[in-house]
């Protein structure tokens, strides 16, 4: 999956939970599996940020004083 769809999903998942959370406790079980899924979602895209981030740092030239 790459960064954009991740992005769409988070925020998508981010509007869905919020709308239920207005109905039902925070401590239901549907919100609860909606906030643990959206935690693997942002692991996800921390995981795939730093990835992308040691890449570009690993091909850049280093710098000479």
């Amino acid at each position: 999956m790459d960064k954009q769809e991740l992005i769409k999903k988070i925020e998508a998942l981010r509007n869905v939970m919020s709308q239920a959370a207005r109905y039902q406790p925070l401590t239901s079980p549907e919100i609860q599996h909606m906030s643990h899924h959206l935690d693997q979602l942002l692991n996800q895209y921390d995981r795939l940020v730093r990835r992308q981030n040691l890449t570009r740092s690993s091909l850049q030239a280093p710098v000479r004083p």
